[in-house]
């Protein structure tokens, strides 16, 4: 397995490009910066099969936010396609670069059966990042708008109005996310990694409310 620092030595111009594209986007990027890539990036090392695909995955990994640094709305393939150029000549054959755009440009589907591996393992590392306990960090930093918690909702329950795209509280935004994404897991390595991130943000979300049932303030209405 290639370290970070190997990966950024190997890819220096391509991984300066992507860094630059992050730099200059007027979008503010909501939890989908350049650290977010990265650690995507390594995840997907971590659980890709073999190092063809770690190497490959990494690279999607890289270019998979691409979609939130152009105007909303635009079309990602070109700024997608022109930072994969960037990738050392030679490294990837010409399909695999094809492969590794590809897989970040439809990152954001449900599992279908003509993904390839590749992007599979993007998706399965794209997960497993918001499984990760800096989500507890991430919502609530990009989610100032709603309540932390809703006392009402402190037994294990999701207040029934929350969606996935609207969650009412942020233990809510955390509630749906361990209900969609480990079963959506489709990497042995992915869905070992995932139930071990999902014991803990379970476990964070158990702690909270055992604090609140020590006040008796658990399920009660302001």
């Amino acid at each position: 397995m290639r370290t970070f620092e190997q990966y950024r030595e190997i890819f220096s111009e391509f991984y300066s490009r992507i860094k630059r594209e992050h730099r200059e986007t007027p979008r503010p990027h909501r939890g989908h910066g350049l650290d977010h890539d990265v650690t995507v990036a390594m995840l997907a090392v971590r659980i890709a099969p073999d190092e063809r695909t770690a190497d490959k995955a990494w690279a999607a990994a890289m270019l998979h936010s691409i979609d939130r640094l152009i105007p909303k709305g635009d079309d990602p393939r070109s700024l997608t396609w022109s930072c994969g150029a960037e990738l050392p000549s030679g490294f990837f054959s010409t399909s695999e670069v094809a492969e590794i755009c590809e897989a970040a440009c439809r990152h954001g589907e449900m599992n279908q059966p003509d993904q390839s591996v590749t992007q599979q393992v993007l998706q399965d590392a794209d997960r497993l990042a918001n499984l990760q306990l800096t989500v507890v960090i991430r919502s609530g930093q990009f989610q100032p708008e709603i309540p932390a918690f809703e006392f009402e909702f402190l037994s294990g329950k999701r207040n029934p109005a929350s969606t996935y795209y609207e969650p009412r509280n942020i233990l809510d935004d955390f509630r749906t996310m361990l209900i969609d994404y480990p079963p959506s897991l489709r990497t042995p390595a992915g869905k070992e990694l995932g139930a071990r991130y999902a014991r803990d943000l379970q476990d964070f979300i158990s702690k909270v409310e055992a604090s609140y049932e020590e006040l008796d303030l658990r399920g009660i209405t302001l």
